[in-house]
């Protein structure tokens, strides 16, 4: 959440970056957020399904570890690096997507996280599951690492979505829709 600074809290960059495109959200507490028009269906199965396999931690564990790792993984690079020229293309400021490209980083940020928690937890199988149990909870966790795109991938609609506004650098969309 921004480690105590506020203009580091996800949630508040984020919504900087909505004004700025034109969207202003209601708070998030409000009835009004949960009832604007602006957003899709579609655009809760995630969340729904994050919150629902959350709520039995001990019973997908492995699946939760495997969606973590995924998640964490997901923008990293490629997809954080797209957004952020698709941002940068239209004007907008990137702050968010390049913090996330930081926090998540595969060396010593959430990414790697996600898999010393993966190896954390195999580490003790063998001696109580076996290594018919480890194949098991192995294939439960690319089930749960899986499951992310399953859901569809919401991010690279909303960040296709500003389409109509016209470039911030006209030189930098040129090299843009050669790649």
């Amino acid at each position: 959440m921004g480690n105590g600074e506020i203009s580091l809290n996800h949630p508040a960059i984020y919504r900087c970056l909505l004004r700025d495109m034109g969207i202003d959200l209601p708070q998030t507490s409000s009835r009004q957020y949960a009832e604007w028009p602006g957003f899709r269906e579609e655009s809760f199965a995630k969340p729904v399904f994050w919150l629902a396999i959350s709520r039995f931690p001990r019973t997908y564990m492995p699946e939760i570890l495997g969606l973590n790792l995924a998640m964490e993984l997901s923008g990293v690079g490629g997809g954080y690096r797209r957004a952020g020229a698709a941002l940068e293309f239209y004007g907008y400021s990137t702050l968010f997507v390049d913090l996330h490209n930081t926090i998540d980083n595969v060396a010593t940020g959430h990414s790697a996280w996600a898999a010393d928690a993966i190896d954390t937890y195999l580490a003790d199988l063998p001696q109580v599951l076996g290594p018919e149990g480890v194949a098991a909870a192995w294939e439960r966790i690319r089930a749960g690492y899986r499951s992310l795109n399953r859901l569809g991938n919401l991010a690279a609609g909303l960040y296709a979505a500003p389409r109509t506004r016209v470039p911030a650098n006209p030189a930098r969309a040129r090299v843009l829709t050669r790649s």
